[in-house]
Parts: structure tokens; sequence; C-alpha cells
């Protein structure tokens, strides 16, 4: 086994924690730019148009269940915070 030396190390902390800070102040404004980015890079197809009531866009329902994912919430949870963002995110309507 080896000895110990005494000699205690300094961790040297180099975080901008004025920076950190807004960044965790403004992480779930940010992570849902970052899905609604996402979203419209991707080539999602939308429904075929059929009798019956209208469907929810694809992108929409994307979007929606990749907020749920990434903050694991459970739907109801999901639903409040999909209405607080609904402008941010681009939805007319929040399945």
């Amino acid at each position: 086994m080896a000895k110990s030396t005494g000699k205690v190390r300094r961790r040297i902390d180099r975080r901008d924690w004025t920076q950190y800070n807004r960044w965790q102040s403004e992480e779930v404004f940010l992570a849902c730019l970052l899905l609604k980015d996402l979203v419209a890079s991707s080539a999602i197809h939308d429904w075929e148009r059929r009798k019956g009531r209208p469907r929810i866009p694809r992108r929409d329902l994307v979007l929606c269940l990749l907020v749920r994912a990434y903050f694991h919430l459970s739907f109801r949870r999901t639903i409040g915070l999909l209405q607080l963002l609904k402008a941010n995110l681009g939805l007319a309507h929040v399945p």
C-alpha cells in the first residue's frame, strides 16, 4: 500500500458562476428552443387528409413528446408546461 504524502491538492475552479447561473435559470426556455429547431430541421411528413376530426400536425405532436421526454414529466405536467410555452414553441394548439 502506498504511503500518503500528506499534501492536499487544491481544486482550481475556473467556472464563470454568473454565466452558469444564467444558463441554469434559462434551461427550460433554451431546451425548448433547441427541440423546436430539431423538429423544424427534420423531415416529418404530415397526415393524409381524411374525413372526421382534424388531425394534429405531426410536427406539433413530435415536439410535445420530445418536451415530455426531455423533462421526464407526466402527461398532465407536460400539458401545463406546453400551455405556458405555447407561443415560444409556435404551437397553435396543445394536444
